[in-house]
């Protein structure tokens, strides 16, 4: 076919090819055979159902060979139930269409008799019961094994020393099968892909490998338009790859473009009130299914180089310590070391401004649940959970370094927990259990912005309006209301008084009845991970509860010479009693910020002294408030805050690592001179063999794990690599020659959004390092 471009003729390459594929939908009259067949595919496969045959034995001898009954269809039905046996009896392990001429009506009517009395006998329907009965207790088996060994934090990929690697569970066919089902366009637009699809990476999610598992979420878990849109993406990846004699056919689809993601750009200013014009965005945008982007007030930069920083400034604006959401400490006894912080343009902060997370990451403090600054606190762990949502749903990494018994109290919740998120693009993001809109915005004009682009704009006077691109909308200002973007403080005021029947003063008994979503999902390991040195006290009085049990189990020794025994214990490693040390039943802080001085883990805690008679109990109250009843009303907040972007469901088919992984990357960046000159590609001025790009491989491979994360905070706009390193960077940085008069003066520049690293000609290693580490520092997004 051959076209030629004239005036007002279209190009040949928007003519359409006569082999592209097209979808036809063919409408017929129902037969009951197809309900049945209907029926059965909606069936669990990892569920036995009592076997009952399709036909009666006359239908089949009536009708086989016509309209009503094909022998195709009887010969694809007796494949598909019996067993190998009886198929070798009949002859009929070969293809159906090879059958099909060799058999005649009367000899498969006669198969089919013997079939119905083989299944009525129960010979094969006990071995088909039997078959089923052990495929699931092996499931059950492995997941528990598998299960094991992740929450016991056990290294189970290959070369470390385990026995069992994680690719020992994977099963190849079923992850075949599971991606056919994902990459079906009409299955994945209707939402209907078969619900085995979901209880296998749900249930059984050590069968299929993390990458498959990541693809399903993505593609399934954001609504319709955003797995339209990944389907689009992937075929658009497909495309980009090289064409080969074997691919050709696959890379050359048809379009079957539906539409593209919707994006409402933001302008907001830097400054102290960054935090508050960030849960105000969040609070607006929580809910859309568009792709929130970011830009600076007074910058020029726009696109995905300055959204990256903006959710890289807010992991950072709720490390602050003088939030009091983490559990922090006054003395840090590693004094030496500088804290870890991001210096948001107004000189570096001091050393104690952020929580400093250490090997251990970020664990909620507890609290009082009655606490009049909790309604504070939950306001911020909503904003955590909205943000951490929309993070995922946008697909941008976060260096935030929660702890992994935090991600892992998200993924091993319980399954009544489930939130139906069928209606997700209609904004339909509601809890069921009605906490999400305790803290939620109260304000009726943000719930009235139209769909358009909305700018948000601080004047010089302080004052702000929400204004929209499409639609004139904006914020209007109540009188109780000062001028300027929404705070946590009014948050936390409107929440206080909409969920009276759930944040306010509880009694222990209505908290003890009913037990949260993640009670007892955490054990001892966690809580000496988050919290190690309240741990160590508490080891020491379980080292004294196992000398108490083994005093009082000892039968060689009298009523009297136990007594006298238990009388002179003392704690370990010091002569010291434990009525020595005058402690009741009371949680004490480790740090000030936090607003309390005590906590009764009893009633009456404070009057009720610590002793051998009562240390396991004070031991398991301590632990339970750490680990449970103290961090209730955070945890259900950020639970309603997640859930108003997409289900928290969700992430259950991930491990407590494979989430970190997801939602933060690699945040320790680490890679070699070979993955610098194999991944980064020079360009326009450079080649791989010149000195300048020489010179810049090797100043990356000696920085230091600091400044690597500042290196691709400025190239990149995350400081955290996607999973797979450089290797899966997208796009690959790019390194080209910048010309200019400055020479050795001139700073290198970037574009954030293709990751594009515009580089001088420097004289030396020396003074490419001390211009590059200079350039790190700086912020903003300009033109250059």
């Amino acid at each position: 076919m051959t076209c030629r471009q004239k005036a007002g003729y279209l190009p040949s390459t928007n003519v359409r090819r006569f082999w592209e594929p097209t979808y036809t939908l063919v409408y017929r009259e129902t037969r009951p055979s197809d309900m049945y067949r209907l029926l059965n595919q909606k069936q669990d496969p990892f569920e036995a159902t009592p076997f009952k045959p399709r036909w009666d034995y006359d239908f089949v001898r009536k009708y086989l060979g016509t309209e009503r009954l094909p022998k195709m269809e009887l010969l694809n039905y007796l494949q598909s139930h019996a067993d190998t046996v009886w198929l070798k009896k009949w002859r009929l392990t070969a293809s159906p269409k090879t059958i099909k001429k060799s058999k005649s009506c009367s000899n498969l009517a006669n198969a089919y008799k013997d079939f119905v009395q083989h299944c009525a006998s129960g010979s094969g329907n006990e071995s088909a019961h039997e078959w089923y009965k052990d495929f699931s207790q092996c499931l059950h088996l492995l997941n528990i094994v598998h299960s094991a060994l992740v929450l016991s934090d056990c290294k189970i990929e290959e070369g470390t020393g385990s026995v069992v690697s994680a690719e020992s569970f994977h099963s190849n066919r079923l992850t075949t099968r599971l991606m056919q089902q994902v990459q079906e366009p009409l299955m994945l637009g209707s939402r209907s892909i078969p619900g085995w699809c979901d209880r296998l990476v749900n249930q059984y999610p050590m069968l299929i490998p993390f990458e498959t598992r990541s693809i399903y979420f993505n593609a399934t878990a954001f609504g319709i338009s955003r797995s339209i849109h990944w389907l689009q993406s992937l075929r658009d990846t497909t495309e980009q790859r090289p064409r080969t004699v074997a691919t050709r056919r696959v890379d050359e689809m048809g379009e079957y473009r539906i539409g593209r993601l919707k994006h409402e750009r933001c302008t907001i200013p830097r400054g102290e009130d960054f935090l508050d014009w960030a849960l105000q965005v969040l609070n607006t945008h929580a809910h859309n299914k568009s792709v929130l982007e970011i830009e600076f007030r007074g910058e020029e930069g726009t696109g995905i180089g300055p959204t990256l920083e903006f959710y890289s400034l807010v992991a950072a604006e709720l490390q602050r310590k003088e939030l009091a959401i983490w559990v922090s400490d006054d003395e840090d006894p590693a004094s030496g070391e500088s804290d870890q912080g991001v210096d948001l343009g107004q000189g570096p902060k001091p050393r104690g401004y952020y929580v400093k997370a250490g090997a251990h990451g970020l664990f909620p403090a507890p609290y009082p649940q009655d606490s009049p600054k909790l309604n504070k606190i939950c306001s911020l762990f909503h904003l955590l959970g909205m943000f951490v949502g929309k993070s995922l749903q946008d697909q941008r990494l976060v260096d935030l370094p929660l702890s992994l018994p935090f991600f892992k109290m998200l993924c091993t919740g319980t399954p009544s927990d489930h939130v139906s998120d069928t209606n997700s693009d209609l904004g339909d993001h509601s809890d069921s259990e009605g906490t999400s809109e305790s803290f939620l915005l109260k304000s009726e004009s943000l719930s009235s912005l139209t769909e358009g682009e909305l700018r948000f704009r601080c004047d010089s006077d302080a004052a702000s309006d929400i204004s929209s691109v499409q639609g004139a909308s904006c914020l209007e200002e109540s009188d109780s209301r000062k001028p300027g973007p929404l705070t946590i403080e009014d948050i936390a005021v409107d929440t206080s008084s909409e969920a009276s029947s759930y944040t306010k003063t509880e009694t222990r008994d209505q908290r003890s009845s009913q037990p949260p979503w993640f009670s007892g999902i955490l054990n001892n390991t966690d809580f000496t991970t988050t919290n190690p040195y309240l741990a160590k006290f508490l080891g020491s009085l379980d080292v004294l509860v196992e000398q108490k049990k083994a005093v009082l189990s000892d039968t060689t020794l009298s009523e009297s010479q136990k007594q006298d025994k238990l009388n002179n214990l003392t704690l370990p490693g010091s002569n010291a009693k434990l009525e020595d040390l005058c402690l009741f039943f009371q949680f004490t802080p480790s740090s000030k910020v936090y607003g309390y001085t005590e906590f009764d883990l009893k009633p009456g805690g404070g009057h009720i002294p610590l002793s051998l008679h009562n240390i396991e109990e004070f031991c398991d109250l301590s632990r339970s408030f750490c680990l449970d009843t103290g961090i209730r009303r955070q945890m259900e907040a950020f639970k309603a805050g997640f859930n108003a972007v997409f289900s928290l469901s969700h992430v259950r088919m991930f491990t407590p690592q494979e989430f970190r992984l997801l939602l933060c990357g690699e945040m320790s960046p680490d890679w070699s001179l070979e993955d610098l000159l194999e991944y980064t590609e020079p360009k326009f001025g450079y080649t791989r063999d010149s000195p300048g790009f020489l010179n810049l491989a090797e100043v990356l491979v000696e920085m230091s794990g600091p400044e690597r994360k500042n290196f691709l905070q400025f190239a990149t706009g995350c400081s955290s690599l996607p999973p797979g390193g450089l290797a899966n960077l997208n796009p690959r940085l790019t390194v080209v020659r910048k010309e200019g008069e400055g020479g050795d003066a001139c700073l290198p520049s970037v574009n954030t959004c293709v990751h594009y690293l515009k580089l001088p000609d420097y004289s030396s290693k020396q003074v490419l390092r001390e211009r590059l580490l200079q350039s790190t520092q700086e912020k903003g997004f300009h033109l250059n």
